[in-house]
């Protein structure tokens, strides 16, 4: 499959050249849209006489061949052959409604041969697979690429700097005709919401404590009570099982003791009590997984494979409204067995790859780690400076309890 069409490619070259309707279709050619040299050539003339500040209202042959010198074609056209097949496009008998038709079609084929340099790719990845890696990174060796070159695809028309402050009269018109309550996710705990400014798309928060101090219960409240709310969440528990966390859950929707749900000793107002809770939260969507023993680039693909396929993207091409809850983000022992880094290194450089992949899928991140010593977050700034929050919790010392009485 040649995934080429050169009429396609003429008749639009040719629509071009006729209507000059050049802003309804150029957000979507680039050169590389045309296989032709010849088409290549022409389309980068019409591209730099519509770069200029006053492009003409009609385009003839005198003004592409004066286009060419500055485009970089000059002695394209000096061919005859060249100039001929130029001078046969102005005449191409063409509808102006099939103009865009036509471009939609040769970027679509455009798209497929990018798809296909991209698998190619893979292929030559998988075919140096030794056997010896796991099958989360055979898998990634596609998942990524491709799921990168479907983002690029959805984000092509964001590929240019704008004016940052081109709309901003707009803007500011719009935020006070719809003002809101928040920017962003709350949590249960106001306090800690108000201090962080509420969670937002594209961001990490980071909550650190000791062993034992009640990180696995915060991550749970957050869980639950934002996926109450109707937003996607996925718990990724790197410690416990399905089990405990779906006993810890309903006993705090219900109120029932967590150790009469696990017996299965409940009666009376607590059995009422429980199978409420449990017809309640049936249907939130609040997803779990464990990644006990999952390397992190494993972990970055299954977070990856559930907003694609569960939360997915709206109309607009963007991820629907979710949170990951990473509870906690620690060290695997593939992560750690081929690198000479010392462990907050590396988790550093995890943490920078894991604030680029939520920006770039426009998603929010509550991870918690644990402190194993007072400087484990602290020894290398660069941690600090990538995610948006560091929260430490933990109970008040002995100079803070003076302090505040």
């Amino acid at each position: 499959m040649q995934l080429v069409d050169i009429v396609a490619e003429r008749s639009v070259l040719g629509g071009l050249l006729r209507y000059g309707n050049w802003d309804d279709i150029s957000d979507l050619l680039e050169i590389l849209t045309f296989t032709v040299d010849s088409n290549q050539a022409i389309f980068g003339c019409l591209e730099h006489i519509y770069s200029q500040k006053d492009p003409p209202n009609k385009l003839d042959l005198p003004s592409i061949l004066s286009a060419a010198a500055g485009a970089g074609y000059d002695k394209w056209f000096n061919v005859k052959e060249e100039k001929d097949y130029l001078k046969a496009l102005f005449n191409l008998p063409i509808e102006k409604d099939n103009v865009a038709r036509f471009a939609i079609k040769i970027k679509k084929l455009e798209i497929g041969r990018k798809l296909k340099q991209t698998l190619d790719e893979c292929k030559d990845e998988v075919c140096r697979i030794t056997g010896d890696e796991s099958l989360s990174s055979i898998l990634n060796l596609v998942e990524e690429p491709i799921s990168d070159f479907a983002t690029s695809v959805i984000s092509s028309d964001e590929k240019e700097p704008q004016l940052l402050y081109r709309d901003s009269v707009e803007y500011i018109q719009h935020l006070k005709d719809h003002p809101q309550t928040s920017i962003g996710i709350t949590t249960p705990f106001p306090l800690w919401t108000k201090a962080i400014g509420y969670i937002r798309r594209g961001t990490v928060q980071l909550i650190t404590a000791r062993q034992k101090q009640g990180k696995s219960q915060i991550a749970n409240n957050i869980a639950n009570f934002v996926s109450m709310n109707g937003i996607y969440v996925l718990y990724l528990d790197s410690e416990m099982d399905s089990t405990t966390n779906l006993h810890r859950g309903l006993a705090n929707h219900s109120g029932v003791p967590i150790n009469l749900i696990e017996l299965g000793q409940f009666g009376g107002q607590n059995e009422q009590k429980l199978f409420a809770a449990a017809r309640k939260v049936s249907e939130i969507p609040l997803y779990y997984e464990s990644t006990a023993g999952l390397p992190f680039d494993s972990v970055l693909s299954l977070i990856r494979r559930w907003l694609l396929k569960v939360v997915k993207r709206n109309s607009s091409g963007r991820i629907n409204d979710c949170l990951v809850v990473w509870d906690y983000f620690k060290l695997q022992n593939e992560d750690h067995s081929k690198s000479s880094l010392k462990e907050y290194e590396i988790l550093n450089f995890q943490m920078m790859k894991l604030h680029d992949f939520g920006v770039k899928y426009d998603f929010r991140v509550i991870s918690f780690c644990q402190l194993y010593r007072e400087n484990l977050i602290s020894a290398c700034d660069s941690i600090l400076q990538t995610i948006v929050s560091h929260s430490k919790f933990g109970g008040k010392t002995i100079d803070e309890i003076a302090q505040d009485g």
